[in-house]
């Protein structure tokens, strides 16, 4: 009797223990879950949704993850600048002649706009250039661009024609004619 007791009690021993081991386990499989999710799919969710809206990413998450994001981020930041460079002028800073045409052609094509566009140059900057040099007639050119993009709408279209022709387009402006 006192063997089967014995046992017994042995037996009840391994239940106790394998109880445990299964809390154990449950508890690491949680951790695990929680790990999972804080460390590989919330990030991931949130990176597939900026990567969609071409937006900068947060470096967070495990660290291949930081890692990706770091190296993304630099992508995106050299081909932001690259197109602007391609899209503007370098002196000025203003849309050059191609990308001022193709955002003034987008925005005529909406039904609904009605927009002014503006076509100007600079007096005399040949006599300006001939008389005072080149710098000079470059810093009229500089004074113009600057002055344009302080007192007109930030979706307003300011372009640089060439030399020194700007391009002004005011989207949905034909109405308001005493802004202009």
């Amino acid at each position: 009797k006192q063997e089967f007791d014995f046992r017994t009690l042995e037996l009840s021993n391994l239940l106790s223990l394998q109880r445990v081991l299964i809390c154990v386990l449950i508890v690491m499989v949680a951790l695990i879950s929680f790990a999972i999710v804080f460390l590989i799919t919330k990030p991931l969710r949130v990176y597939l949704n900026n990567i969609q809206k071409q937006q900068l990413l947060e470096p967070v998450g495990a660290f291949e993850f930081r890692y990706m994001a770091q190296i993304y981020n630099e992508n995106v930041v050299e081909k932001q600048a690259f197109r602007h460079k391609a899209e503007h002028d370098l002196m000025t800073g203003v849309l050059n002649r191609a990308s001022a045409e193709a955002r003034v052609r987008e925005l005529m094509a909406s039904p609904a706009s009605r927009g002014i566009l503006i076509l100007f140059d600079i007096d005399d900057l040949k006599d300006i250039n001939d008389s005072l040099g080149h710098k000079a007639g470059d810093k009229a050119i500089l004074s113009l661009a600057k002055a344009l993009k302080s007192q007109f709408r930030d979706g307003d279209v300011i372009g640089r024609l060439g030399g020194d022709e700007f391009l002004l387009y005011l989207p949905d402006a034909a109405e308001n004619q005493e802004s202009i």
